[in-house]
């Protein structure tokens, strides 16, 4: 006697995410969810402004804390999180994207690039000096790959430069300007790691190309022309 049973199939949906799954909150109270929102708050200014902890771990500490709190379950709280901090990195992408394309300044080593200096007009003044000190680096070696006659170490090559920068920003400092020559030297090559010790090495002109707003200024200061 033969029995044949039915072929069963079970449809199920997709599997529930973390960050989706319901929460039983700790308490039925209406003003519960506000409390937890509220100490939250007040649990981030004593890690800030008391215990000095750093904005960034005083937020994931408040965010752990209002989880449990809520009666979220611990290992909920870290999706939870982070899906949150994403979507918002995202909106703020989404929203200030067009406007920070104009504030980006190109940074390339191609010699058939010439490199422009940035506005510093717009920028917070204590952004210029490390801006300006990154800006160095990517000039050094850009004329460096320019002159392109280096090939073996110790060749030298000297680069006048007839133009003095400013460095004034126009409210601390209103009248800031250096002239600098490039001295450029091939110190090593290593062909087996594809790698080269350049040294570039920034000097005062012996006739620096400044007019110095006062009489004092002309005095020598150093060894080498005021600059």
């Amino acid at each position: 006697m033969r029995v044949s049973t039915p072929l069963r199939v079970r449809e199920r949906g997709p599997a529930a995410v973390w960050n989706n799954l319901p929460v039983s909150l700790a308490s039925n109270q209406p003003w519960f969810l506000v409390a937890c929102a509220a100490g939250t708050v007040f649990l981030l200014l004593f890690l800030i402004a008391r215990v000095r902890l750093h904005p960034a771990l005083a937020l994931m500490a408040g965010a752990v804390a209002l989880g449990l709190a809520s009666g979220m379950p611990l290992k909920q709280v870290p999706l939870s999180f982070t899906t949150g901090v994403a979507n918002l990195m995202g909106y703020i992408a989404i929203t200030l994207g067009p406007g920070m394309a104009q504030l980006r300044e190109p940074l390339s080593l191609d010699p058939s690039w010439t490199p422009s200096a940035p506005d510093m007009s717009k920028t917070d003044p204590k952004l210029v000096g490390p801006i300006l000190d990154l800006m160095t680096f990517y000039v050094d070696l850009w004329l460096m790959n320019k002159i392109g006659i280096f090939q073996h170490p110790g060749d030298h090559f000297y680069v006048p430069n007839p133009q003095p920068g400013s460095w004034a920003d126009g409210a601390q400092v209103l009248v800031g300007k250096n002239h600098i020559d490039f001295d450029l030297n091939l110190q090593s090559i290593d062909p087996v790691k594809q790698t080269a010790v350049v040294v570039i090495h920034h000097v005062p002109p012996s006739h620096p190309n400044l007019r110095f707003p006062a009489e004092w200024m002309l005095v020598p200061v150093a060894d080498t022309a005021n600059n």
